[in-house]
């Protein structure tokens, strides 16, 4: 019998990992390390907007160019270059 791929992901602890500030790219905005709360060089939901709220999730979306429920600082960088700021980052 096959092993079922959920409920083996689901008894499985979630590697962390940090990523040291030196490594990120040069350019990221203050925010995204201030707001990277375990250091693993990416940004869930509940780091980027504590607070939540539908403005943060639109936000969170817009930097979220793969949906897949994290920000990492490669599309941080890809959406500043789009809109020519860093202005969207949470409040």
């Amino acid at each position: 019998a096959g092993r079922d791929p959920d409920l083996w992901s689901a008894r499985q602890p979630a590697k962390k990992f940090h990523v040291s500030p030196s490594r990120l790219p040069p350019g990221l905005p203050e925010w995204f390390s201030a707001r990277d709360v375990d250091g693993d060089g990416q940004l869930d939901f509940a780091e980027f907007a504590p607070q939540g709220g539908q403005w943060a999730m639109e936000q969170f979306r817009r930097y979220d160019v793969n949906e897949d429920g994290l920000i990492t600082p490669q599309e941080v960088l890809g959406a500043k270059h789009i809109s020519g700021s860093d202005k969207g980052g949470p409040k």
